[in-house]
């Protein structure tokens, strides 16, 4: 569920004023961290609460938590609301929001004893033992008895492999998507028509993504996708289209801005 807050800092000239302490503001000696926290400071960390219980996978949330900061700096010469500081990506998203968020999530997943998705590999006794460093190079080393086992692994095959890049790809571009249309079509971030999709598509993941790990496990010659995933794979579809419609008129405006 994609949600972001406008950078109060940012100038017409994309420059942002990154300094924490700032004596000579009249307001607040923090002013630019003042500036940062509003509503949708709480509306990111809900963004990744659901995410967490969409994905349902702490490696896989955690990947998407951190690429979503190289893509907001990747975009941000077309998103100027892309445009943070480095404490702000830091501390108010990866290490504020997202892990709130998703340590909110991890706690009613257990709370309610909902189903975990192993999208990289199926833990084992040793695994479980293991730091979150130690799994992820277990990941990696552990392949062959996976193999062996047929067991699932996103490394023992190619169709795997690309079934985990698909998910994180999709999940990323659904929330691009919010932020590139926004654009196009010149609504507020507050717009209610931004907030019905984020509400929709936020609960309809959960299906979506659900139904996508089923089908990750069937074997192979025997896989049926089902209506959930026909129709959220048409949803970004028909979203990326409309952005290419107009993407030409995006690029007109940038150099005339510019």
């Amino acid at each position: 569920m994609p949600t972001r807050k406008p950078n109060a800092l940012l100038n017409k000239d994309y420059a942002t004023d990154c300094r924490l302490y700032t004596p000579e503001n009249p307001e607040s000696n923090f002013a630019n961290l003042k500036a940062s926290l509003d509503v949708f400071v709480l509306a990111h960390l809900v963004g990744w609460f659901f995410k967490a219980i969409i994905v349902r996978n702490n490696l896989m949330v955690w990947t998407m938590s951190i690429l979503f900061e190289v893509y907001e700096l990747t975009f941000r010469h077309w998103l100027p609301n892309f445009y943070e500081c480095w404490w702000d990506h830091l501390f108010l998203d990866v290490f504020g929001c997202n892990m709130l968020g998703i340590f909110l999530g991890n706690y009613v997943m257990k709370k309610f004893n909902m189903e975990k998705y192993h999208w990289f590999f199926m833990p084992t006794e040793k695994s479980e033992n293991m730091t979150y460093l130690g799994r992820f190079w277990y990941s990696l080393t552990e392949v062959r008895p996976y193999i062996e086992k047929l067991e699932w692994h996103f490394l023992a095959s190619v169709r795997n492999y690309l079934i985990v890049v698909w998910l994180v790809l999709m999940m990323t571009i659904l929330d691009l998507s919010n932020f590139f249309n926004k654009k196009m079509m010149g609504l507020p971030a507050s717009h209610w028509l931004l907030t019905i999709r984020v509400w929709v598509l936020g609960f309809y993941s959960i299906l979506v993504t659900s139904d996508f790990y089923r089908y990750s496990r069937q074997p192979g010659g025997h896989r049926k996708a089902s209506f959930n995933m026909y129709l959220g794979h048409l949803i970004i579809i028909v979203e990326i289209l409309l952005f290419w419609r107009n993407f030409e008129s995006l690029l007109i405006r940038q150099i005339f801005h510019e």
